[in-house]
């Protein structure tokens, strides 16, 4: 199975990371499917530029709350 690209720090949001490398991530926040873009983190760290309440080993990849990642990450999809 082929890797996909790592994410870092300096690539911007998770979101606009992914896109830009034609990774397809959950992203229904564009018609209103709050929270349809959770996933679980396998590896590695992220911080929600605005306020997210849920599980330690998740993140939320849209728009609306924004994780950047501190570290290279791995999502499970």
């Amino acid at each position: 199975m082929q890797r996909p690209p790592a994410l870092t720090p300096g690539a911007g949001g998770l979101l606009d990371a992914a896109d830009r490398r034609g990774v397809r991530l959950p992203s229904g926040y564009r018609v209103g499917q709050c929270e349809s873009c959770a996933l679980t983190l396998a590896r590695g760290s992220v911080a929600h530029l605005t306020g997210y309440v849920g599980d330690a080993d998740a993140c939320l990849t849209c728009q609306g709350v924004q994780a950047v990642p501190l570290t290279d990450v791995s999502l499970r999809a």
